[in-house]
This record gives structure tokens, C-alpha cells and sequence, in this order.
């Protein structure tokens, strides 16, 4: 059985948040969004890298996880001159438990971007719910 986490802001976007299935929280493109608002939000490497894996921690944590039991990490960059900065960025989210991670160079993301990342992290299930706190769906 598998868990759709919808979160409210993307009610009608063709797409989940992220599905959990057998223990994994597959977690889709994470983009820069203002905390407060859900907007996307332009700025440096630095900016946009913080605000992207500020969003994966939280949606980690609202399902049950967190950035520790993180596996894998895809890192879609539009500039790979900002490699480094997105590496200082990570070190800070990610300090001493290193998941597998791939970092490629894109022609394009969404609006503009410089930066969308997606994870798989672990996940504890539980058993007998139809529900998750926002919004989840078992099929």
C-alpha cells in the first residue's frame, strides 16, 4: 500500500508532494518557496539552496522523518559555476550523514530557478490510516 502526500498548496498540481510506499518517503522537486506565503523565490545559490532544503526538512518532518534518514539526493542545478555554493549550503542541512547524492546541470527549471532538489529518505509507516496530517491517501 502506498501513502500520496498532498500538501495544501499543491491541491491542484498534477503531481503529490511525495509517496510513501514499503518504508520510503519518495519526495518530489523541491523549488524555493517563501515559508510564510508558498511563493517561489529568485535570489543567489545561497538563498535559494537554503530555502529548498528548509522546505525537504520540513516536509520530512510532517511525514514522519527527517534530513537524518535521508538516502538519496538529487540536486538539479541551472549553472553548475554554482556547484560550490550549493555545496556550502548542503554541508549545513547535511553535516556528517552523507546520503548518496547525484548533482546535474539542467537546461531549465521552473520560473526561472537556479536550483530543485528531490529525496528518498526512510520513513516509519503506520498501519490502519487512511489519512496523513496533511492530506495524505492511501491506494
Amino acid at each position: 500500500m502506498r501513502t500520496i502526500i498532498r500538501d495544501e498548496s499543491e491541491r491542484d498540481a498534477p503531481y503529490s508532494t511525495g509517496v510513501i510506499h514499503r518504508g520510503l518517503f519518495y519526495v518530489s522537486g523541491v523549488v524555493p518557496q517563501d515559508p510564510s506565503t508558498g511563493e517561489v523565490v529568485h535570489g543567489d545559490i545561497d538563498l535559494e539552496a537554503t530555502l529548498v532544503f528548509q522546505r525537504v526538512e520540513e516536509i520530512l518532518r510532517s511525514h514522519g522523518s527527517s534530513l537524518d534518514h535521508v538516502l538519496r539526493v538529487e540536486v538539479y542545478l541551472t549553472d553548475m559555476d554554482d556547484y560550490a555554493g550549493m555545496n556550502t549550503v548542503y554541508r549545513r542541512f547535511f553535516p556528517g550523514a552523507e546520503p548518496a547524492r547525484h548533482t546535474v546541470q539542467v537546461a531549465g527549471l521552473y520560473d526561472g530557478l537556479k536550483i530543485e532538489v528531490v529525496v528518498i529518505a526512510a520513513v516509519q509507516e503506520v498501519e490502519g490510516t487512511n489519512e496523513s496530517s496533511t492530506g495524505g491517501q492511501h491506494t
